[in-house]
């Protein structure tokens, strides 16, 4: 799957990254970050394996929804671990988080329902 400008902008900004971290995560220019992903030209293979190496190593997973429907293709999500909340500090349904101050549960949206 080629990575895709949008995917791209999506994943720097789940990893709250600007074009020049990326860059320098990546070891390419910030041009040729800012020129891909304004649709201003294509990336050899060499610097998109090397972008998808960086962002994959601060956590981002690349997908590909083209099994939930025609409309659905692919995105970006991050990976569990250690950016992901604890179980335990997820409250169960009806309940309070125990901190005030902790991040709600990310909600994540579900597919469209089967078409007959």
């Amino acid at each position: 799957m080629n990575l895709l400008p949008e995917q791209c902008r999506a994943a720097r900004a789940l990893l709250d990254w600007t074009q020049a971290d990326l860059a320098e995560k990546a070891d390419v220019s910030r041009s040729t970050i800012r020129d891909f992903e304004g649709g201003r030209h294509e990336l050899h293979r060499a610097s998109e394996a090397q972008i998808r190496r960086a962002l994959e190593a601060g956590g981002v997973v690349f997908v590909d929804f083209a099994d939930v429907g025609p409309d659905v293709g692919p995105g970006v999500c991050l990976r569990g671990g250690d950016k992901a909340a604890p179980t335990s500090a997820v409250p169960e349904r009806g309940e309070r988080a125990a901190d005030p101050e902790a991040e709600p549960p990310v909600l994540r949206p579900r597919p469209p329902p089967a078409r007959a």
